[in-house]
């Protein structure tokens, strides 16, 4: 088997009121939007690009504060089988609740927690709240379905995760059948 390669290419306009380190700069954030896209391995810099790193730089400088905060919470999708509409499961999402109120979904905080390194801390956090959500379902002698937690997938790679998800459930005394992965 032949290594196949793949170039990306990033093209941003230039004149000679432009400093060239400008161009190069807008022109390697746009060969990072080929590298995420699926259609087509070359992108054009545009304004928006601009907008949107401005906007994930804020969020990545709030991450750490709001992770010693707490505003991330936890939310129960249930799952239904469908031929019954009986409530069989339920899979817990994270959002995240800025002081403000704001609410931030998944789909854009995780991203940015990937690459800035806070992903595990995340998960940990949500791993816990979760079984502590369970363990207090059992002591209320509720009888709750079993929840379903994503790991994330730079997780996935830890050598710790076994080790973590076995004394989460030691800690909180789950059974197992209680909590999926």
């Amino acid at each position: 088997d032949v290594p196949q390669v793949q170039p990306y290419f990033g093209i941003s306009s230039w004149n000679k009121y432009k400093q060239i380190e400008l161009s190069y700069s807008e022109a390697n954030i746009a060969k990072n939007n080929a590298k995420n896209s699926q259609e087509a391995n070359f992108a054009f810099f545009n304004e928006e690009d601009t907008n949107r790193l401005i906007k994930e730089k804020e969020m990545t400088d709030s991450f750490e504060d709001a992770l010693a905060k707490r505003e991330f919470k936890i939310w129960f999708q249930p799952q239904y089988y469908t031929a019954t509409g009986e409530l069989v499961g339920a899979e817990v999402l994270c959002k995240w609740l800025r002081p403000d109120g704001a609410l931030i979904p998944p789909v854009v905080f995780i991203p940015i927690a990937e690459r800035n390194g806070y992903i595990r801390t995340l998960d940990n956090i949500i791993w816990e709240k979760s079984f502590c959500v369970m363990r207090k379902w059992l002591d209320e002698g509720l009888k709750p379905v079993p929840i379903s937690i994503n790991i994330s997938r730079v997780e996935l790679g830890s050598d710790a995760l076994i080790y973590t998800i076995k004394h989460l459930g030691a800690e909180y005394r789950i059974p197992p059948e209680m909590i999926h992965f």
